[in-house]
């Protein structure tokens, strides 16, 4: 089995936006949960 080890790189002031880009929200969810969620949809394939 592969195992998979995954960085979010989610940083940044925003200075154009005023907010930490992580945490901007879309659809009113931040941004980091996001990506988080779509990334623990994938599951081992053996």
């Amino acid at each position: 089995m592969l195992e998979l080890s995954i960085a979010i790189l989610a940083g940044g002031k925003g200075s154009r936006i005023g907010k930490e880009k992580a945490f901007l929200k879309v659809n009113g969810v931040p941004l980091i949960k996001l990506i988080y969620d779509r990334i623990c949809r994938f599951q081992t394939i053996s």
